[in-house]
Order: C-alpha cells, then sequence, then structure tokens
C-alpha cells in the first residue's frame, strides 16, 4: 500500500504535465512550418501547466516518464526551424523538369531527414522526435507526387529481408534501446529526488552515468555492426516500434 502511494505521489506531476501539453499539436505546427505557432504553443502551455521557470521540468512528451524544461521544447522548435531552413537551400532549388530530376530532389530531402533523425535518436529525449524529420521532408516533397517511405512502408517482413545475424543485431539493438531510456530515466528522477543524501545521490548518478555511457558506446557498435552486415543504416522503427 505504500509503496502503490508513492508512485502515485511520484507520477502526479506527470499525469498533471500529460493534460496541460499538446504535443501533438506542437508536433503539427513544427511539421508545418509554423515555428511562431509552436512557440506560442509552448508559452501557454508554461501557464497552464503552472512551469515555475524556463529551466522546471514540466512538460511531458509521449512515451517519457520525466517531463522536459520549456527551454528544451525552444530550443527543438529553434533547431527543427533552422534545420527546415536549412533543408530547403539545400534540396528546395533542385531541379523537378522530368523524373529523374524529381526522384533526386526526393533522395536529397529523405537523405537528410535521415541524418537528422539518426542524430536525434541518439539524443537524450530526442527519439520523442526522431519521426519529425520525415515528416517535414515528406510535406516539402508532396508536390512531387512522388512515393516516398512515409507513404509506402515496407510490407516485407523483416526474417526475409535480413539474415539471422542481422535480425539478432537488430533485436539487441531495441533491447538496450530499452535499458537506456530506462536509465537515462531513473538518472532524471534521481537528479529531481531531494530524500538522498549528497554522498548517495552523487554515488547514484555516477553509477548511472556509466552505465549509459556504455551503453551508447555499445549501440553504436552494433549499428555498425548492423550497417555492415545489411548496408543499410538500422531502422528502429521497422524493428523496435519506433524506441
Amino acid at each position: 500500500m505504500k509503496r502503490a502511494a508513492w508512485l502515485l505521489i511520484l507520477l502526479l506531476p506527470v499525469l498533471a504535465a500529460a493534460d496541460c501539453f499538446d504535443f501533438a499539436a506542437w508536433r503539427q505546427a513544427v511539421t508545418g512550418g509554423e515555428f511562431d505557432l509552436a512557440r506560442q504553443m509552448i508559452d501557454r502551455a508554461v501557464s497552464a501547466c503552472s512551469c515555475a521557470s524556463e529551466d522546471a521540468e514540466c512538460l511531458t512528451l509521449p512515451g517519457r516518464v520525466v517531463p522536459v524544461s520549456p527551454r528544451f521544447l525552444r530550443e527543438m522548435t529553434a533547431r527543427f526551424a533552422d534545420w527546415t531552413a536549412q533543408l530547403a537551400a539545400a534540396c528546395g532549388s533542385l531541379p523537378e523538369s522530368n523524373d529523374d530530376d524529381r526522384r533526386k530532389k526526393l533522395a536529397c530531402h529523405q537523405q537528410r531527414a535521415g541524418q537528422f533523425a539518426e542524430g536525434l535518436r541518439g539524443e537524450h529525449n530526442g527519439a520523442a522526435f526522431a519521426d519529425l524529420p520525415a515528416a517535414v521532408a515528406g510535406r516539402l516533397t508532396r508536390s512531387l507526387g512522388l512515393s516516398s517511405p512515409e507513404t509506402t512502408p515496407q510490407t516485407t517482413p523483416l526474417n526475409e529481408r535480413y539474415s539471422a545475424e542481422a535480425m539478432t543485431v537488430g533485436q539487441q539493438i531495441c533491447a538496450l534501446s530499452r535499458k537506456l531510456q530506462e536509465s537515462e530515466d531513473l538518472l532524471e528522477q534521481v537528479h529531481r529526488r531531494g530524500n538522498f543524501a549528497p554522498n548517495e545521490r552523487r554515488r547514484r548518478e555516477i553509477e548511472l552515468e556509466k552505465a549509459i555511457k556504455a551503453l551508447h558506446e555499445q549501440i553504436s557498435a552494433l549499428k555498425r555492426q548492423f550497417e555492415h552486415l545489411t548496408g543499410e543504416s538500422f531502422d528502429p522503427i521497422s524493428f523496435c516500434g519506433g524506441e
């Protein structure tokens, strides 16, 4: 009973934050290139979620136990605004007079979106935003009239596309990615909770920081192994459901 009560107390701020910030609407604004609107949504959420400051962790992301701060989300909004402008500058002016040109233009958008998404997946809390680059690229290339991974998903079963060894490596990456997220959430909780003695808190932080670093290294090594086996970059959406 005491344990259940403690868990409820721990989750109350998360539940409250989940109701006061509309992440889906913010995502739609960013995907549509409406960055001023996205910033306004953060402004409203700061009030609605009773955020004490720009650095207060009061805004909840889907699938994340620990909320993020308004500053973090503002910085992410700015990053997407800058990246969208860079994408348009690099790929938007490419010709599209014939099918070959249009395919090259589509590939330019998709390649840059894939690179940005891969970087986000390697960042703390970045996985919650990793599907956005493809959505932005899809919006910018919709007029080309060509199919993209977003509209034509791969239907061949994974075990028919990849060898048994590659499947095993992919499953290991998923398992370690889940463990990494759990460790990062635990570290955030240790940072936030005040009922640890200073020495005990620092000891726990050091343990988790070492574990997180080791997990990042293991995942990176396995991703390189997967790419060597398949000639493709690891796609967590296919293997792990977007983890």
